[in-house]
């Protein structure tokens, strides 16, 4: 969450939480993963068919995501961030 690193346990049991959901939910979904160009990082991440935008953001934010990536049949992948600056402006 918040491209912070996490103890695996952590992070395992977060990611059963958010299958449980998808799976409560009856949504179809395929196990997938993300890593960097030189192999040196790797995260495990959910393709989820038939979801919602507004529910895929929501669940996005739950679990502590700065973005996720979002695709519609016959639309170019969008990448929507999910974090705000809150910092003020002096």
């Amino acid at each position: 969450p918040r491209s912070e690193l996490m103890e695996k346990q952590v992070n395992d049991l977060a990611q059963n939480q958010l299958q449980n959901e998808f799976i409560e939910g009856s949504l179809p979904y395929l196990f997938g993963y993300g890593q960097d160009p030189q192999g040196t990082w790797k995260e495990e991440s959910f393709l989820v068919l038939g979801i919602e935008r507004e529910w895929a953001c929501a669940m996005g934010k739950k679990y502590g995501q700065n973005a996720i990536v979002w695709l519609e049949i016959g639309q170019e992948p969008q990448l929507i961030l999910l974090i705000h600056n809150t910092s003020s402006q002096a």
